[in-house]
């Protein structure tokens, strides 16, 4: 008995210290294992498993959905297994799939209606459109898995979050589909210093494990004590059931994001709406206050997000902006590439950007020493 109090203390003890700050600890603890990488990830993905489990949010007499979906893009070897591997073990009820047909996507669902969806490569299944519609409906505002065979009706709820990695050079599918727009974009190409720096970070970590295991046991748990608290099982903190949003953020919030999206019509001339962004602001700002509801005011079930909360969505809001304005605005440049010597002579420029000329490399398609029309 008295050995296994010792055990419960220590646990205890050591689930305080992310209760500190679970933010930044989970994204710190990403970073150990890929630098320059891991923590530009976790910002997003750290929030996606207590969006999953909070209830969504009020709009008029209509509801807008809290779950958090995250397109992930970066070449080959740039941590999409590593990344896709961390939240599967991390979240509630992965379906972690390379490929996967809309079928086998369906009976999966059935079985778990609540559910982290993980894909490692979605590049091959985002060319199919009876997938895309799929994940369309069930991780959309629908929430819904709907469809007719000869066989049988499915007609049922849904409640997940996805996390799809891809590579930038299928950025087009993306545009197409829509889907760039309905998900939290999240692109991760390195520099030339960044590539070294990680080298380095390998050569000094091949044989030393140090504490990464342990920490990732507890972040673990720590999603399970956010699981406990909506199944109403926490003794400390009751299920949260709404959220009280303060006027001043909802002002705030929405002064940046029309700041932002009016400079962007400004540049881009296609028509496009940038609404779905705003409402992701509000998935962020209740999702990481959640995060961090032991150190937040919650009475009768409502949640009180503060001000640390509102600064954190509303700088992965302005990301969110600029890295679909950047993709955008490449994706269109690249196709206006017309041969090898002028790939070569932007790529020699002074007046391109470094983190520009790499996702350029990442989109022109270059087959037997010519430009591939894309």
């Amino acid at each position: 008995m008295e050995r296994g109090e010792k055990y419960v203390r220590k646990e205890e003890d050591s689930l305080s210290d992310i209760k500190k700050d679970p933010y930044n600890y989970i994204c710190n603890w990403m970073e150990e294992l890929l630098p320059y990488t891991g923590r530009k990830a976790f910002e997003i993905i750290c929030l996606m498993p207590p969006s999953l489990i909070l209830p969504d949010l009020l709009y008029k007499s209509k509801k807008i959905r809290s779950n958090i979906n995250v397109l992930l893009l970066t070449s080959s070897g740039g941590g999409k297994s590593t990344i896709c591997k961390q939240l599967s073990y991390l979240t509630y009820h992965p379906i972690d799939v390379r490929s996967i047909t809309s079928a086998k996507l369906e009976s999966k669902i059935y079985s778990s209606p609540l559910f982290t969806f993980i894909v490692e490569d979605f590049a091959t299944m985002s060319r199919d459109p009876f997938i895309v519609k799929t994940v369309e409906s069930i991780l959309g505002e629908e929430k819904r898995l709907q469809r007719s065979t000869m066989n049988k009706d499915v007609d049922m709820d849904t409640d997940g979050v996805g996390l799809l990695a891809g590579i930038p050079q299928d950025l087009s599918n993306y545009l197409t589909s829509g889907l760039i727009f309905r998900l939290f974009t999240l692109s991760i190409i390195h520099t030339q210093k960044e590539h070294s720096e990680i080298g380095k970070h390998i050569m000094e970590s091949i044989g030393n494990n140090g504490n990464f295991d342990e920490k990732e046991e507890l972040i673990k748990k720590y999603y399970q004590e956010l699981a406990k608290i909506q199944a109403g099982e926490h003794s400390e903190i009751g299920q949260i059931t709404g959220y009280y949003l303060d006027e001043k953020f909802k002002k705030k919030s929405y002064e940046v994001w029309d700041k932002y999206t009016k400079q962007i019509y400004q540049k881009i001339k296609a028509q496009l709406n940038w609404f779905r962004l705003y409402q992701e602001f509000y998935r962020m700002l209740v999702s990481h206050a959640f995060l961090n509801v032991f150190n937040r005011k919650v009475e009768n079930g409502i949640l009180y997000p503060n001000e640390e909360d509102y600064k954190v969505a509303i700088n992965l809001m302005k990301k969110d902006l600029q890295t679909k304005f950047k993709l955008i605005n490449m994706e269109s440049f690249s196709r206006s590439i017309s041969n090898i010597k002028e790939f070569e002579r932007i790529m020699n420029s002074d007046k391109v950007e470094e983190r520009d000329k790499n996702m350029l490399k990442q989109l022109v398609k270059i087959k037997r020493g010519k430009i591939v029309n894309n």
